[in-house]
């Protein structure tokens, strides 16, 4: 009999295991393997436990071992990258990574760059007075602790690898703080935060140091010298699919803020992507990385860029040469003159068919116009996006795409840029012959002759109007309840903290009021789910209605709300709220000709009073909610 109990668990559970699916995620380990694996297995438990459907398992890797981590993810036997951003960008313009999460480091901040300092007592006040001096970084690809530096003195006209008496690595940033203050060196470059991490931790006062080009960032209250970029990316590889990319993005935003899984991994929560641009642009200037060499010309990608003008230059010269052979040789090489023309003219027929195969072969729609702008010829990627055939616009101007949605301010400045520029690109929103919009992804190329006036202008567009569909959707999901459509509790939150910085600047009260439906329990049971959803659709609605439009509401989950009141002047103000809310939350909601009593208790919490930041005042209104609960229960 137990045998028989074991096979048919075996049958029903097999299946089970079976679709588990296995998602490798790997992390960069900066602080070597087995630390890595102490401070984010906890984060891989968390999502195997909530996306139970997939196996996630921890890589980690050291940053030296770099070319395996690019061959981990170039033969894809990666699914996601945790990593800094000059590891992303890297792998992002080699591999086609994509980032959906970008992380918040504790104390709220998702940026950072580089500080510059010296000890308090040198006679070094700027980046100016550095000629001569020992300068110090981590390393010499450390991108905080040295690459943003760098870039930062190099954009003031010093340049240590040529005006400095010596460059140092020092291996950790600790290490160089300590040199600076044991006048090792005379200067270091060191990562955000570093500097009042250590001398907090080892006890030593940030007054005897100085931080030269120092600069204020909103919202970025540690010492800076320089631009700030953005924090650790969260990454998915081109093998992953969209609802798994969601599903993840979705269950790591609603990881809680500093909860022990992010704590142990040193960060306090996971965001919204920002744009890694500024990392590519840095490491372009610097020429280092991915970028190496980059802006050297090369032959090759001049050909491909501009082949109508390189065609014709070709042409020009072939002619000249065999002008200046029969002038020379005159007819006593005419025969070899003429066979060296057909065999030029064959290689430049041959060169414009693979450069008309490659135009209408290309996905992507193209066209070229005239100066004026005409439209003078497209490709079969165009009419395909576009709905339009070659015929239909041909010889138009290329407004016949327009959506007419932008403003005309948008084009001058898109023509503004083309002409200075040569070139302009970005999002635009046109309209197919069908009349359905598309968002496009366009590039526009500046074609001039030899005087540099513009001869033609080739347009380059591919369709993305999905993508950005889906990342309106997944910002939907991240801020917004599902059942009532109002905001959620990860955007109540960023409402809170953009509203407590307000007051604190402006030296104003702000009231946070918890509410909790006194029977929803009962009513839930009673009369079953479809019905509670109802009651707190309805609920929600009328917390609206009564509301000012300078404050917001929430539901933070079940049958609990929150109401946020700003620009308070007094506790009558609150109170005459505090009223007005429990006298329609007491009228019955109505279903279906059923009255269903839910009544609420309030907590209420004002600032600063109650609290000084959004815990302290959440757990206040929370613990004078269950007050008022407790005394209803009492009275009855």
């Amino acid at each position: 009999m137990l045998r028989f109990f074991i096979f048919l668990a075996v049958i029903f559970l097999f299946p089970l295991i079976a679709y588990a699916q296995q998602v490798n995620v790997l992390v960069v380990a900066v602080r070597g393997i087995e630390t890595a694996r102490v401070e984010w297995q906890p984060t891989i438990d968390y999502l195997n436990r909530t996306l139970s459907q997939h196996e996630f398992t921890l890589t980690p890797v050291i940053p030296s071992n770099y070319k395996k981590i690019r061959s981990l993810v170039r033969d894809n036997r990666i699914d996601f990258v945790i990593t800094q951003p000059a590891f992303y960008v890297d792998l992002e313009l080699n591999f086609g990574i994509s980032k959906i999460l970008t992380m918040v480091k504790k104390g709220g901040y998702s940026q950072f760059g580089s500080t510059i300092i010296v000890r308090a007592d040198s006679d070094i006040k700027s980046l100016h007075d550095l000629r001569g001096s020992i300068v110090s970084g981590v390393a010499k690809l450390g991108f905080g602790g040295w690459l943003v530096g760098y870039k930062e003195m190099l954009d003031n006209g010093f340049d240590p690898h040529i005006d400095a008496q010596k460059v140092l690595f020092l291996g950790t940033q600790p290490r160089q703080i300590h040199a600076v203050l044991n006048r090792e060196v005379d200067v270091a470059v060191i990562r955000t935060g570093m500097l009042e991490k250590v001398t907090r931790n080892e006890k030593i006062s940030i007054d005897q140091f100085r931080v030269l080009a120092e600069k204020n960032h909103p919202d970025f209250n540690l010492k800076v010298s320089t631009q700030l970029y953005p924090e650790w990316a969260f990454a998915r590889t081109k093998k992953v699919s969209n609802d798994l990319s969601k599903s993840v993005a979705l269950t790591l935003l609603s990881m809680q803020a500093n909860s022990s899984e992010a704590s142990l991994a040193g960060f306090k929560e996971w965001t919204f992507p920002y744009d890694y641009q500024p990392v590519h642009d840095l490491l372009k200037a610097l020429q280092v990385g991915p970028y190496q060499g980059y802006g050297e010309v090369e032959l090759k990608n001049v050909v491909i860029e501009h082949w109508p003008a390189v065609v014709t230059i070709i042409f020009l010269l072939t002619s000249i040469f065999i002008i200046f052979l029969v002038w020379n040789r005159k007819l006593e090489n005419e025969i070899e003159n003429r066979r060296q023309v057909e065999v030029a003219l064959r290689k430049n027929e041959e060169q414009l068919k693979l450069h008309a195969n490659v135009f209408n072969t290309s996905t992507e729609g193209i066209l070229i116009t005239t100066p004026e702008p005409v439209i003078i010829t497209v490709n079969e990627g165009l009419t395909k996006l576009t709905g339009y055939s070659k015929e239909e616009v041909i010889g138009q101007n290329p407004r016949i795409f327009s959506s007419k949605i932008h403003a005309a301010d948008f084009y001058r400045h898109m023509w503004s840029e083309l002409t200075e520029k040569g070139y302009w690109e970005g999002d635009i929103t046109n309209r197919r012959k069908d009349g359905r919009l598309i968002i496009e992804w366009l590039r526009i190329s500046q074609i001039t002759n030899s005087e540099g006036v513009p001869t033609h202008y080739v347009g380059l567009f591919s369709d993305i109007t999905r993508k950005k569909q889906s990342e309106e959707e997944l910002h939907l999901r991240a801020h917004y309840d599902h059942l009532t459509k109002i905001s959620n509790r990860l955007s109540f939150m960023e409402r809170l903290n953009q509203e407590l910085n307000r007051a604190k600047r402006n030296n104003s009260r702000l009231a946070l009021l918890y509410i909790d439906l006194n029977k929803f329990k009962l009513i839930n049971d009673t009369y079953g789910h479809h019905v509670g959803d109802y009651v707190l659709c309805e609920i929600a609605r009328r917390l609206q209605n009564s509301m000012r439009e300078i404050d917001a509401v929430a539901r933070l989950g079940g049958d609990e709300f929150t109401l946020l009141l700003t620009d308070i002047v007094n506790y009558e103000e609150i109170k005459i709220i505090e009223n007005r809310v429990l006298t329609v939350l007491q009228v019955p909601v109505d279903y279906e000709g059923v009255e269903l009593n839910t009544g609420a208790s309030i907590g209420v919490a004002v600032f600063p009073d109650n609290g000084s930041n959004a815990e302290e005042l959440i757990k206040s209104a929370d613990k004078a909610m269950y007050k008022s609960k407790q005394k209803i229960r009492d009275s009855l």
